[in-house]
């Protein structure tokens, strides 16, 4: 087992600015106050304070709550810590979530609803439901490193096998969990745990159910509840995503004011958000872009728009940012495989109004 020091530094994560809800980052914190291990260290360790855990509401940066159970399971030397950290689980704390999933009719429902609005509760995780010859729902990162990962992903594999039995009275029963890093010699301990064969080292984080669970009937199906539950949930989905589309859009506007006057470097657009270029940088890069392609973007969507209006392609060029027209020609061509001027107004024949 590793060392506190020893566990890898995660500060390059282009998730850097993610968020969740942090039920877990609790859950950690109070089971390290029971066993009589101060718990501030590993806090500041991982960049949150005993504030940001005492505050329900706070949503905790991904890599700080990575960070934090990391920490944890190496203090209390148990590799299967996120495994036995999600028994602890009291569903309700997941909030709209739990809530949307066990008000569905059927299980097959239930998980393409946790399919869906996942991103409520954590901003780095996909959840991707497949309904065949076995139900499958597997665990995928975005914009965060799974090498080093081991106690966070654990118990949200743990947290959805627990949450499939609950749902289903029992029913519901994994044939099968793949987890992509070495469990080692607590195998044994871990298909206890999720009453299943584990195959570690599979290079895929995944639970799987026979075909029929797909339709078993929930314990709590509330239709009137439910729809409230999916109208609640589709709002906050807006919400997250809206979130995660901040940035781009401020940039798009802030190239948009700039491009007249030329002051289009990407550290001239960083400053004016008051952030450094690296980390302008990573934090486009979280939302799958760059800075590059948003200026290219930019200048094609107003320079078909500009010429559609009927501005000349001098002009065009000037408003773009371009100090050459012949520059701005090429680039158009480049991008839409025709000449600026056909983009410009048809003139209209002469009667056409008659």
């Amino acid at each position: 087992m590793a060392s506190v020091a020893n566990i890898p530094e995660i500060g390059g994560y282009f998730g850097d600015d993610k968020r969740c809800i942090g039920v877990l980052s609790r859950l950690a914190y109070r089971w390290l106050k029971e066993e009589g291990i101060d718990p501030d260290p590993l806090l500041s360790g991982a960049g949150l304070s005993e504030r940001d855990i005492a505050v329900p509401s706070f949503r905790i940066r991904i890599t700080s709550q990575i960070k934090f159970l990391q920490s944890a399971a190496a203090k209390l030397g148990d590799p299967l810590f996120g495994f036995h950290l999600c028994e602890e689980l009291d569903f309700r704390k997941i909030g709209w979530l739990y809530y949307v999933a066990s008000s569905a009719s059927t299980f097959g429902t239930a998980l393409r609803r946790l399919e869906r609005y996942s991103q409520i509760g954590n901003e780095g995780v996909r959840l991707n439901v497949t309904n065949g010859d076995e139900v499958t729902v597997c665990v995928h990162y975005i914009g965060l490193s799974r090498r080093f990962e081991f106690q966070q992903i654990s118990s949200f594999i743990g947290s959805i096998v627990l949450l499939s039995r609950h749902l289903t009275g029992g029913s519901a029963e994994p044939t099968l969990v793949r987890i992509a890093h070495n469990v080692g010699s607590r195998k044994d301990e871990l298909e206890r745990i999720l009453r299943c064969k584990v195959d570690d080292c599979s290079g895929s984080d995944e639970i799987v159910f026979s075909a029929n669970a797909w339709r078993l009937e929930t314990v709590c199906y509330d239709p009137y509840l439910h729809e409230l539950c999916v109208n609640a949930c589709e709002h906050a989905l807006s919400n997250v995503r809206n979130r995660q589309r901040g940035l781009k859009s401020t940039v798009e506007n802030l190239i948009a004011e700039s491009l007249p006057h030329g002051e289009i470097g990407q550290a001239v657009i960083a400053g004016k958000m008051a952030m450094s270029p690296r980390t302008f940088t990573r934090r486009l890069a979280a939302e799958g872009c760059s800075f590059s392609d948003l200026v290219k973007e930019v200048r094609l969507l107003l320079g078909r728009q500009y010429l559609s209006d009927g501005m000349s392609v001098s002009e065009t060029a000037w408003l773009l940012g371009y100090a050459e027209v012949s520059t701005f020609t090429r680039a158009f061509h480049r991008w839409t495989g025709a000449l600026p001027s056909a983009a410009l107004p048809k003139p209209r024949k002469r009667g056409a109004d008659a």
